[in-house]
């Protein structure tokens, strides 16, 4: 009776060491992706900060040539936008 205890504990001992062995392969398979999604969080995060100054670039450029286009004088009073007088045959008068 002594040898089928030690059989059933030896079994149960195999048992205990296959699910370690197995948890510490998932552990360092999880390890992999952290490290992976780290890197991957990391380049994104640069990719943001890029993408953020392109646009402030962006937004000043665009406001550079809004503040220019409403420096450009409009010609009113007529539809078409010709100087008054062009289109009404006084040119050169």
């Amino acid at each position: 009776m002594g040898l089928d205890k030690f059989e059933a504990l030896e079994e149960r001992l195999n048992k205990i060491l296959e699910g370690y062995t197995k948890l510490k392969g998932e552990r360092e398979e999880l390890i992999s992706k952290i490290q992976e999604k780290e890197g991957e969080l990391e380049r994104l995060k640069e990719e943001v900060s890029s993408l953020k100054t392109e646009r402030s670039e962006t937004r000043t450029r665009i406001e550079r040539l809004i503040k220019r286009l409403e420096e450009i004088p409009l010609i009113t009073n007529n539809p078409h936008g010709y100087r008054k007088g062009i289109s009404d045959g006084e040119e050169g008068r």
